[in-house]
């Protein structure tokens, strides 16, 4: 059972309990007809008020639900983003390195180096594709 429905099923045994038990009480005082009319009359609230919270809860479960959903299609979107961004530094980086490589002077084991830790960020960034 969802919480919008536990929440009025809850409301609504225990207002039908509350009127039962104290009408079974007062019908000691009051004429039968009385009661009966007090029981049904009663009754009718609790079960018109157990609908109200019901709608209200189920509402306000839809728009958590909804705004759960909005707030992951935007951590999907920011992550894709993210990728992007990162996959485009490292062709620059493959850029800069091929320049180094062709540059006299440069240190070879700085350029190699640098090669292995790009190597290593790709196949990390690989591993955690963008979520689509």
């Amino acid at each position: 059972m969802k919480a919008p429905a536990r929440i009025a099923w809850v409301y609504l045994t225990f207002g039908l309990g509350w009127i039962f038990l104290t009408d079974l009480l007062v019908h000691g005082v009051l004429p039968p007809y009385e009661a009966v009319l007090q029981l049904v009359k009663g009754s009718l609230f609790v079960i018109c008020s157990a609908l109200l919270v019901y709608f209200l809860a189920r509402r306000a479960a839809r728009r958590l639900q909804e705004k759960e959903e909005a707030r992951r299609r935007e951590m999907r979107q920011t992550m894709a983003e993210v990728h992007h961004i990162l996959r485009n530094y490292l062709n620059q980086m493959g850029l800069v390195l091929l320049e180094a490589e062709n540059t006299p002077g440069f240190d070879k084991e700085v350029v190699a180096l640098a090669h292995r830790l790009s190597d290593e960020a790709a196949a990390e960034l690989n591993k955690l594709r963008p979520v689509e």
